[in-house]
């Protein structure tokens, strides 16, 4: 399997757009997916967020399969997978060449591919899988589900972490150069990313990046933002982090690293002085 977690695959979807999305060229991602897409084309199957969305379903499926025809990467067909197919899952992932795991609101998703089984069914599936937003959050095994409703991130029996597909360790948070700054329940969403760090790390994504995995290799395409809580006294043992350098992709670590990694590192590491009244400090790393 290649597995593509982007923020999203077209540009930023709360801004305005064109009617049939684009591809976008930015980091190698065109050229990337074309590196593997086979030489002749294949049947897509779209596995929705939300089942009972049909018209969006069908609409988001329609100008899909022309951007990806428009791309140069052909589609026999886009088939959306929600609540009318649902059954027939068992016969539709094998079939499918390529599959898109869509966006949408991530707890709603999650449930639905628990419905569908799908963690143990992606053991055998060795195509082409495009994360999108959402898609990509719930391909991790340990799913970070940030509040994105109203009413969420105020709820205290909302749950912020789910069991995911299991494609990735990585967990994602998408578009974050939109949402850092929105305000949910009265709170910034960045605040919200920070306080959830303290649990476990994460990265965040803007549109534009994304990450490639396959044979059991993770790369970094873009830049990104490592949200992860470190004590203090661990902090000044090492204030210097690594991670490599941009271009033909990063990999990226599997854990919150603790010393500079192998291998041409761009190094980049900064303490966040608002936060030096908290008891942790925050390390951002972000790829330039």
């Amino acid at each position: 399997m290649t597995l593509f977690l982007t923020s999203s695959p077209s540009g930023c979807p709360f801004e305005p757009g064109p009617a049939v999305p684009v591809l976008d060229r930015r980091n190698h991602f065109l050229e990337n997916l074309r590196a593997v897409w086979p030489d002749h084309p294949v049947r897509g199957l779209a596995i929705a967020a939300d089942p009972h969305a049909y018209a969006q379903n069908d609409e988001m499926c329609r100008v899909f399969l022309q951007s990806f025809a428009d791309a140069h990467l052909p589609l026999t067909e886009l088939v959306p997978c929600d609540a009318r197919n649902q059954e027939e899952i068992g016969t539709l992932l094998p079939r499918s060449g390529f599959v898109m795991l869509c966006g949408g609101h991530v707890p709603t998703q999650n449930h639905f591919f628990a419905q569908l089984g799908l963690p143990g069914l992606f053991h055998n599936y060795h195509g082409i899988v495009l994360g999108v937003s959402a898609g990509s959050m719930n391909a991790a095994r340990l799913v970070y589900a940030a509040p994105e409703e109203p009413g969420e991130a105020a709820d205290p029996g909302y749950c912020r972490w789910l069991n995911g597909l299991g494609l990735t360790k990585t967990r994602i948070l998408p578009h974050y150069q939109f949402i850092r700054e929105h305000i949910l329940d009265g709170q910034r969403m960045e605040d919200i990313a920070l306080a959830d760090s303290r649990k476990r790390h994460f990265l965040a994504l803007p549109d534009g990046s994304y990450l490639m995995c396959s044979d059991g290799h993770e790369a970094l395409y873009g830049k990104a933002w490592y949200f992860a809580a470190i004590s203090a006294a661990a902090a000044a043992q090492r204030s210097v982090i690594g991670l490599p350098s941009s271009g033909a992709g990063c990999t990226m670590p599997g854990t919150p690293c603790s010393a500079p990694m192998e291998g041409g590192c761009a190094v980049f590491s900064d303490f966040v002085p608002e936060l030096l009244k908290i008891t942790q400090f925050y390390h951002f790393f972000m790829l330039k």
